[in-house]
């Protein structure tokens, strides 16, 4: 299976079924790491519809499963991840931490005000994990040119924080 269908797959959204498919696949890199692009999309009669957009980068296998997704959002849980508490209400408010096991790396994590920064400096528009040697980001609606600056932004500042824990 291909890293982008890997990725849709895992992709935290409770609508993605087998008719879903990564459509417009950009794959490169960010320094020297691998980095992918892509929507997420269904065929309807009027041909293919971009229903979410996804931006990746490469993160060690090695690393803990983990999503960061906004609290106001319901939470499509498949894989029945647990809450991580960070110990900072204002971030508490706002995002969720889930991880599939108690891992004391994911409690560092949790507790990282680099990423909490990043995180509450955004518009709680994306979710947030790591599947397939990725860690990734998605919203609603296709690519564009500011989505994916705010995506690479954003999850830079991340794997930093996820490759030094």
């Amino acid at each position: 299976m291909s890293d982008a269908a890997e990725l849709v797959r895992s992709a935290p959204a409770r609508r993605i079924d087998r008719d879903h498919h990564p459509r417009n696949v950009m794959a490169g890199h960010i320094g020297d790491t691998d980095a992918l692009a892509f929507d997420i999309a269904v065929n309807a009669s009027t041909g293919w519809i971009a229903e979410w957009a996804v931006t990746a980068i490469g993160i060690p296998d090695e690393l803990p499963r983990i999503r960061w997704t906004p609290a106001r959002l319901w939470s499509h849980n498949p894989d029945l991840l647990i809450q991580v508490p960070t110990g900072d209400e204002l971030f508490d408010a706002r995002w969720r931490v889930l991880a599939n096991a108690d891992d004391p790396r994911v409690r560092r994590l949790a507790a990282d005000p680099a990423i909490r920064q990043a995180l509450l400096a955004t518009d709680d528009g994306d979710d947030i994990w790591t599947a397939a040697g990725y860690l990734a980001a998605f919203r609603p609606d296709g690519h564009r040119p500011q989505l994916l600056t705010h995506h690479v932004g954003l999850l830079t500042t991340l794997r930093h924080s996820l490759i030094n824990v």
